[in-house]
C-alpha cells in the first residue's frame, strides 16, 4: 500500500510518511521495517527515486516545460530546492540535463538516459 501511495504523488516531498504512519495505525519503525523487507530499500530511497523518475521523465517528454512547474508539481517550494536534490541524486543540475536531453533528441536518440545512471 504505501509503495502504492509514493507512486500515486510522485514522491512529493510535502507527502508525510509520519502522517500515513498515523493513519494507518502504526508507527514509522513498524512500517519502515516492513517495506525494507517487502522492496528491500527504505521508504525515503524509494520516494526520492519515485521523484526523481518522475521529473526525468517530465524532462524527456518535454525539456521546454518550466523547472519551477515541476519543483511546484513535486512539493518543492522553490525551484532551487528541487535543483538541490537533482543535482544530489543525477550528479548533473536540472539545466544540464535538460540541455543533455535536448542534444539526444537533435540526435534522434530517444532514450531516456544521460550516461550517468
Amino acid at each position: 500500500m504505501m509503495q502504492d501511495i509514493l507512486r500515486g504523488y510522485h514522491g512529493n516531498v510535502k507527502l508525510r510518511l509520519e502522517v500515513i504512519c498515523t493513519a494507518l495505525g502504526c508507527t514509522m519503525r513498524t512500517l519502515e521495517r516492513a517495506f525494507i523487507a517487502r522492496y528491500s530499500e527504505t521508504m525515503n530511497s524509494f520516494h526520492e527515486k519515485i521523484r526523481l523518475e518522475y521529473a526525468e521523465r517530465l524532462l524527456t517528454f518535454n525539456p521546454d516545460i518550466k523547472l519551477m512547474s515541476i519543483a511546484a508539481e513535486l512539493g518543492y517550494d522553490r525551484e532551487s530546492e528541487f535543483n538541490r536534490f537533482f543535482r544530489r541524486k543525477k550528479g548533473m543540475s536540472l539545466t544540464e540535463y535538460v540541455n543533455d536531453v535536448r542534444a539526444r533528441q537533435e540526435k534522434g536518440d530517444f532514450s531516456s538516459g544521460s550516461g550517468n545512471d
